[in-house]
């Protein structure tokens, strides 16, 4: 259980993955997506799929994903450097989910500590 939501939890919901997605591809309506040419892929008849609930397909090429996907595939950029555009754009401030420890990681601290106090406790007991 984490102690708040994550910078991936924030991106994803308050990102946007139209208003993304149309700065680099141009989206027209298709029923319940948004349809255009794939930026993946070479094509001359649409096949990218946008769906306003976060994520997008592409029937071509079969590439999917989410808008943090979306960045790093379309940008050629690692998951952490996706992340630090999208929150640059989004005005989220990445500096408050640094280092900021989750309950979970705190417990896995604790019993590590105290899988150490052990080894420590029986390494000095066994030399006398």
């Amino acid at each position: 259980m984490n102690s708040g939501p994550d910078l991936v939890d924030v991106i994803k919901s308050q990102a946007n993955i139209v208003d993304i997605v149309s700065k680099y591809v141009k989206l027209r309506r298709s029923s319940k997506t948004l349809l255009g040419l794939c930026p993946f892929h070479a094509e001359k008849t649409p096949s990218f799929h946008v769906y306003p609930q976060g994520h997008f397909y592409c029937y071509g090429c079969h590439t999917h994903g989410d808008v943090i996907t979306f960045a790093q595939r379309y940008h050629d950029i690692s998951f952490p450097e996706a992340l630090k555009m999208l929150a640059l754009e989004l005005g989220i401030d990445i500096d408050q989910y640094r280092n900021s420890p989750t309950r979970q990681n705190k417990e896995i601290q604790g019993l590590l500590n105290d899988i150490a106090d052990y080894y420590h406790r029986n390494l000095i007991s066994s030399k006398r």
